[in-house]
């Protein structure tokens, strides 16, 4: 499959759904752990395995590094990169870099920092569906860094 077609893919999941990979939850610990109520009401849980490919979630004051490592099975690696930031109960994410390490030594980068989109999470004990989610979206000031909500029309 040619190395664009692979990036954009990749890209579009970034955004989409972060941290959507079967493994276990995240430690008790991390910022990211319980359940959280993302757009469309559906469910999310952020995944960290050392399976087949081993992902982790790092986080370092305001941005978080997603690496999914599956040379072994696919011949990639794949790191992205995020702003976040908790406004509230919220948890905001703008996907600002990838990179695509290949087995062969080459690697694919995009900087995605000037698309002003993010994700949206709401603890699950707090927002079950689309419409508490939403409510609770709206209920606080946007980051700097998000003009638009994946999930909330404008």
């Amino acid at each position: 499959m040619d190395q664009r077609i692979q990036l954009i893919s990749v890209l579009i999941i970034a955004l989409l759904l972060p941290g959507c990979i079967s493994g276990g939850p995240v430690d008790e610990d991390h910022p990211f752990s319980g359940e959280w109520t993302t757009q469309q009401g559906l469910l999310m849980i952020f995944f960290e395995t050392d399976t087949l490919c081993s992902t982790e979630w790092n986080v370092f004051n305001n941005t978080t590094e997603n690496i999914v490592d599956c040379m072994d099975a696919t011949g990639m690696r794949t790191t992205q990169t995020y702003n976040h930031t908790f406004v509230g109960n919220v948890l905001f994410m703008q996907p600002i870099h990838i990179q695509i390490e290949y087995s062969d030594g080459n690697t694919s980068s995009a900087d995605m920092s000037e698309a002003m989109v993010c994700a949206a999470y709401v603890p699950r004990d707090i927002a079950a569906d689309e419409a508490t989610w939403e409510a609770e979206v709206n209920a606080v000031t946007l980051p700097s860094y998000c003009e638009t909500i994946v999930g909330i029309d404008t």
